[in-house]
């Protein structure tokens, strides 16, 4: 909570200048995926290797900790991708790297290859429902699904047919969505809403907000937080109605320095802070770095067994199993990793009896980095009663 009395500095920030926004290229016009039936909301692109670590000494961690948790490791780490590209039910990872060792990994992960899509080999696994499509330099993976189901090529076909060009692009489509992404372009993070942001419910409304994009960057001199907002145009939007609402914003206060510009239909929000501020704030190096593990998972009756399938090492402690209805400070299961082992590593598992288990519940398995409270579900399995 900011002191009471402290007010926001209002000075001009020079955030870096953008790239080109290229992550449009794998973001399929809804028109292309309506019937798909998966959510399509979620947007965002990273750049593994521009995140910070060298020049802040720790890097935004959060959307990192999302794409990590909710697709597998194929032999290649988060930082061994230039760009990460979270498409709704999709994660596209590129890079410069081989297929082969990809499609060698995803084999020894329990995956079996089912057919070959335009350049691309796709494997699949039921245990929990996950499919990766592999080229050269790309990785399409499809967010893990529920146990034993046969997970959705649908999806990897959009999402590859757009990267492709065979399909058209939202960006193509929609008017709104392409003025915003252009405006902003690429950064380090970039992430992608509906609505939302350091702007009050009222506000939002007031302005007729249609989406918002939120994008990090650093320099030698500080870090950046820029949120941009296409609102309704004509509304005659004065910078003060903005400024009234970051009024009482705790990251505003606490910024080393907060501009507010006007440039119908863009309403953008630019905040600096220092890198130790940011540093203080998220965490070291340490503790905004996230496993990438492919979870395997037997359900049979009363019997759960988890089993790390292969990628990083992960520490014990870190890990907990809970009933979704309760909490990972009282999880409501006794037999955890660090019961048996100091580091997981691949091969090990752990076997729990849910036989106590509330009806329809599921059991999530939490990854919670140290000295920061952006814990991660990695895998949820549904325990479905026959």
């Amino acid at each position: 909570m900011p002191t009471l009395g402290q007010q926001v500095r209002y000075e001009p920030v020079d955030v870096p200048e953008p790239d080109e926004p290229r992550y449009r290229e794998w973001i399929p016009a809804p028109s292309a995926i309506e019937t798909d039936g998966a959510d399509w909301g979620g947007l965002f692109h990273t750049a593994p290797g521009e995140v910070g670590d060298g020049t802040v000494g720790t890097r935004l961690s959060p959307l990192e900790a999302f794409a990590n948790a909710q697709v597998d490791h194929v032999g290649i780490g988060y930082d061994g991708y230039e760009h990460v590209v979270s498409v709704g039910p999709a994660v596209v990872g590129l890079g410069s790297f081989d297929a082969e060792p990809v499609r060698e990994a995803v084999l020894d992960r329990g995956f079996e290859r089912v057919d070959s899509y335009e350049g691309y080999d796709r494997f699949e696994r039921t245990d929990p429902a996950s499919a990766v499509a592999v080229r050269d330099g790309t990785v399409v993976c499809r967010r893990r699904g529920r146990l034993g189901e046969r997970p959705e090529m649908d999806t990897i076909e959009a999402v590859i047919d757009a990267g492709d060009g065979r399909l058209e692009r939202r960006h193509e489509v929609d008017e709104g969505f392409d003025a915003l992404t252009r405006a902003v372009g690429a950064y380090p993070t970039v992430q992608l809403f509906d609505s939302g942001g350091f702007l009050t419910d009222q506000l939002e409304d007031e302005l007729g907000v249609e989406r918002a994009v939120h994008a990090y960057a650093f320099d030698d001199d500080g870090v950046y937080f820029q949120s941009t907002y296409l609102v309704d145009d004509g509304l005659g939007v004065s910078p003060h109605h903005v400024e009234d609402a970051l009024a009482h914003d705790s990251r505003a206060i606490d910024a080393y320095a907060v501009e507010v510009s006007i440039d119908e239909p863009f309403v953008r929000v630019d905040m600096q802070e220092s890198h130790e501020q940011f540093r203080n704030r998220v965490g070291d190096a340490e503790s905004t770095v996230y496993p990438r593990v492919t979870w395997t998972v037997e359900h049979n009756g009363d019997r759960l067994e988890v089993t790390h399938g292969g990628g990083d090492s992960v520490d014990a402690e870190r890990l907990t199993l809970y009933y979704d209805s309760r909490s990972r400070s009282d999880p409501g299961i006794d037999h955890q990793f660090g019961d048996e082992f100091e580091t997981v590593s691949v091969g090990d598992s752990v076997v729990v009896d849910v036989s106590e288990a509330p009806p329809d519940d599921s059991v999530a398995l939490l990854y919670s980095p140290p000295d920061t409270n952006n814990a991660a579900v990695v895998i949820r399995v549904p325990l479905e009663r026959t």
